[in-house]
């Protein structure tokens, strides 16, 4: 009784939108006795379960609430980090070229090399791809299901995780994604987008890469 007493207060001070885990109720009863506690909630349409140890109040999935958010907070419960995956990455760069006013032709031809080097890292099915969602992790790897998505942590190394998920960085998460193997297939694409960004970001590309592999580095710098 008094663990879920102390339950039902906690929640009671969050605010409507405010997403919580499993994990922050362990100082307050047995595991068992929680997991009987927010079960009875959800049942009770009090609390809402966004996936798996992660809930937030109410009765439904509030619109404000993203899959990336449930996603970070059930990451930071185990005290990871999450980041944007090299997969998201290159799709975002290909969105960003095809905005560009390059000629046609050469366009064509760089987005066809982009996906024949991405296929070449992922042969499995499309249908698999269009369910799965990646993200980078501080931490161990892992897989869990939120809203009908299998979302996959991948382990790496603090050198990615310390890329920022901004514009130059996206563009170095997706080169390093498509990795070496590839790298003559879009060392033109690579160069030709970088010549198209602001100085700005030209000169933020010259610190940042120096957090990638070499032989991404030697793509631009000799």
């Amino acid at each position: 009784m008094a663990t879920a007493m102390l339950i039902r207060a906690h929640i009671a001070a969050l605010g409507d939108e405010q997403i919580f885990t499993t994990r922050e109720f362990f100082l307050f009863g047995s595991r068992g006795s929680i997991d009987t506690t927010l079960c009875r909630m959800v049942k009770a349409g009090e609390i809402f379960r966004l996936a798996y140890g992660v809930f937030v109040k109410g009765s439904r999935w509030p619109d404000e609430i993203s899959l990336f958010d449930v996603v970070k907070a059930k990451a930071a419960a185990f005290e990871r980090s999450i980041h944007l995956h090299g997969k998201d990455s290159l799709n975002q760069l290909q969105k960003i070229q095809e905005a560009l006013p390059a000629p046609c032709g050469q366009m064509q031809w760089e987005i066809k090399e982009m996906r024949k080097a991405e296929r070449s890292i992922e042969p499995t099915s499309q249908c698999h791809q269009s369910q799965t969602k990646f993200f980078y992790t501080s931490g161990c790897s892992s897989i869990f299901h939120v809203r009908g998505w299998s979302v996959r942590l991948v382990s790496t190394s603090e050198k990615r995780c310390a890329i920022p998920d901004s514009a130059v960085g996206i563009f170095i998460k997706a080169i390093w994604y498509l990795g070496i193997s590839d790298h003559r297939q879009v060392r033109a694409h690579a160069r030709y987008l970088l010549n198209t960004r602001e100085l700005e970001e030209r000169i933020a590309f010259r610190t940042i890469v120096k957090l990638a592999p070499q032989w991404l580095r030697e793509m631009f710098f000799w």
